[in-house]
């Protein structure tokens, strides 16, 4: 049985005949130890640089085979292919399917040789082939050979046929006297980790998602290492700082559990990451059967049962914490509800015994037995639920299950300049990827009156402007509520609020925008550092420029405690 990248199909892929050579290379048994490329993945927008390829077999022993699939009836008219699909409508192409298994295997040997300098590699034998699964393709070419041709006689045993390929190209290039090597385990470990970062990627987490405009984010070694661990088991709990990829590996995981026909929760605690994790599935193929705030869902089934008189609640951190955990589990009861699987983003958030047990009557099988993914920042980002860390959290949930634990590293998010101050304010050790050095260092600002401060946040708004800086790209972040922030006194700049789509200069406190991201963070209102966690969580929310204003009260403070 292969391993498959990506792990599943999205629904968007539309052919039957590759979403059933897919399966057909997933369930194989000769196909064990195999990994298959296919090169339309879960992020089905994405372009890849060997985009003849429809699936690319890395299989030790054998070698590399770039195959192109044909579905429907087949035919070909003074030179010209017609295919003709399910609804009998035909399509002219002059390149025919030989033609382009040929090129794409031609790519593909060409970066082999370019991205690897091991022996091996270069040499491993290559091959390509077509497969009609839905046909007998009697061939009549003379530069193709009947062994190169999967079609519907072969019935499901592509592994057999992928022998066949190896030995054709096998006896080929020994009468051609060109020397091949059949590539070993480790030999196919060194190709899959050349080739996969063209096939599979992922979109980053932005703070506006416009699919339009985003590239695709090319995942670390690490994280490759992450997506490997969670497709091998159910329980899993990835850790890591902020920047390190956690959003994106857990919406990757989410699309590819529902393309597998699971029932999704997909679950974050504040309602700005909410409403951004929604609009990943707003124009999908592929949706949760939930994806947003776990206090406001349980809150909805709260209400629809009529468990709760919210005229009568006279704490709503009490109500939030201990009371809506409790009338939860019965409205859950009520409604029957069992997801087949579970994924929480920020999961420090929401790891106290109250909201476990409320997951635990979520999911089928509950949390001992059933798939649930938590991804979250347990040591740095707790500002909602201060006193947790990563040994907590892990000593909660041991109470409940096994689990694989996962930790992630390397920032992908922060400059190098960003994170080298946050290293320093909070004793952090974190390495971010290659970026540009040249970066802006992080910017302190110090001011000594409210109106100061305004005169100098509209003079440094301005100046970004001018610089070519999108008002959208820009955030204001503060401890504060908006009317009692600086903000609020700019009036030669328009500031709208995180939870509006907008054009313009944004608003959050940094509590609301845990999770989230912009190009430009303002930090605002300063007057100390004694809350670490605070000022960790504002700070790692800005991908390319960081900007503090501090009072000199502040400033005395970061110099002399940190």
């Amino acid at each position: 049985m292969a391993k498959m990248i990506p792990a599943a199909l999205s629904p968007s892929v539309k052919s039957p005949a590759e979403r059933k050579i897919y399966e057909w290379f997933k369930n194989d048994p000769v196909t064990k130890d195999w990994v298959v490329f296919h090169s339309l993945g879960i992020e089905n927008h994405q372009t890849v640089i060997f985009g003849e390829v429809d699936f690319l077999v890395c299989a030790s022993g054998l070698g590399v085979f770039a195959l192109e699939v044909k579905g429907g009836r087949i035919s070909r008219k003074d030179g010209v292919w017609v295919y003709t699909d399910k609804y009998g409508i035909e399509h002219e192409k002059v390149r025919g399917p030989f033609e382009q298994a040929s090129e794409g295997m031609y790519s593909v040997k060409q970066e082999l040789n370019k991205r690897s300098n091991k022996h091996n590699v270069q040499n491993a034998l290559c091959g390509y082939g077509v497969m009609f699964p839905d046909i007998e393709y009697i061939n009549s070419d003379i530069d193709v050979s009947q062994k190169e041709i999967f079609d519907k006689r072969d019935g499901q045993y592509v592994g057999r046929y992928i022998k066949r390929l190896s030995e054709y190209n096998k006896d080929k290039f020994k009468n051609k006297k060109v020397f091949v090597v059949y590539p070993s385990e480790t030999d196919i470990e060194e190709i899959v980790n050349v080739l996969r970062k063209d096939f599979d990627k992922a979109l980053p987490i932005t703070t506006k998602i416009e699919y339009a405009e985003n590239s695709l984010f090319t995942l670390t070694d690490e994280q490759y290492k992450c997506i490997d661990g969670l497709s091998a088991n159910k329980r899993c709990l990835i850790s890591g700082a902020a920047g390190t990829g956690k959003t994106v590996l857990a919406i990757k995981n989410a699309k590819e559990s529902i393309a597998n026909g699971k029932e999704l929760g997909f679950f974050c605690y504040n309602s700005l990451l909410s409403r951004e994790l929604q609009t990943h599935f707003e124009n999908s193929d592929v949706k949760p059967k939930f994806v947003g705030s776990l206090p406001s869902y349980l809150n909805q089934i709260v209400q629809k049962h009529n468990l709760v008189d919210f005229s009568k609640i006279e704490d709503y951190g009490k109500y939030y914490k201990e009371d809506l955990p409790l009338l939860a589990i019965d409205a859950i009861q009520l409604e029957g509800i069992k997801f087949d699987k579970i994924i929480i983003d920020e999961a420090q958030d929401l790891m106290t015994e109250e909201y476990l047990l409320v997951l635990d009557a979520m999911l089928k099988n509950g949390l001992k037995n059933g798939e649930w993914f938590f991804f979250g920042d347990f040591d740095y980002q707790t500002i909602n639920n201060r006193g947790i860390d990563t040994d907590k959290a892990v000593d909660l949930l041991d109470s409940y299950a096994h689990f694989a634990l996962f930790n992630l590293t390397i920032n992908c998010r922060n400059t190098p300049n960003i994170q080298k101050e946050m290293n320093k304010m909070f004793h952090t050790n974190t390495d971010t990827l290659a970026k540009d050095k040249n970066m802006p260092e992080v910017e302190h600002i110090v001011f000594n009156s409210p109106e100061e401060e305004a005169q100098l946040l509209s003079s440094k708004i301005s100046e970004l402007l001018k610089n070519g800086i999108k008002p959208k790209e820009i955030t204001i972040l503060s401890p504060f509520k908006f009317d009692k922030s600086i903000a609020s006194k700019i009036t030669s700049h328009k500031i709208d609020m995180c939870d509006v789509g907008s054009e313009n200069i944004t608003y959050s406190t940094i509590q609301g925008f845990k999770g989230l991201e912009n190009t430009v963070i303002i930090l605002t209102d300063i007057q100390t550092y004694n809350k670490p966690d605070l000022m960790y969580v504002g700070m790692s929310r800005a991908r390319s420029m960081l900007i503090v204003f501090e009072t000199e009260h502040a400033k005395t403070y970061l110099e002399k405690y940190i």
